[in-house]
């Protein structure tokens, strides 16, 4: 009538590797799709662009990034399903967030900075660049850790 747990247990090496199996299905379950970040890239690229609009007139100056940044969003999350998890960010998880967030404030602070001096119309086109390559670059990478980090169990 009773079933006895010694009879229903795993070895410890069974144990070990159906952890292993869990730790790795919730890695990737944790994990964003890459268009969730070539979305993020495109968002984030259109700030290094903003300079080529001073000679816009002051309202469309205003309204086009928040426009643009809609209309990406908008062809992105097109159909798709939305991400059905929360992270929370813990200690050590905000270093990373924080150096790419201050890396993408620096490229775009010099790229308008060089713009202003040079006027050169590329230049901000090549931070939009390097900042789209950061964001898809990064971005992934940075997740893969922050999914390590949230499905590791500390004994």
């Amino acid at each position: 009538m009773f079933s006895t747990m010694e009879s229903d247990s795993l070895g410890p090496a069974e144990s070990l590797k159906a952890l292993e199996q869990t730790r790795e299905q919730n890695v990737q379950r944790l994990r964003k799709p890459l268009r969730y970040w070539i979305m993020l890239a495109c968002c984030v690229a259109v700030f290094a662009l903003i300079p080529l609009t001073r000679e816009w007139p002051g309202w469309l100056q205003l309204i086009a990034p928040p426009a643009l940044i809609l209309v990406i969003a908008l062809i992105f999350a097109w159909r798709q399903p939305l991400a059905g998890y929360r992270m929370q960010l813990r200690g050590r998880m905000l270093l990373p967030l924080l150096a790419i967030v201050v890396t993408i404030g620096a490229v775009s602070g010099f790229s308008n900075a060089l713009y202003v001096e040079h006027g050169h119309w590329w230049i901000p086109a090549l931070g939009a660049l390097l900042l789209f390559a950061l964001v898809v670059i990064a971005g992934p990478s940075m997740e893969r850790w922050w999914a390590k980090e949230k499905s590791s169990i500390d004994f």
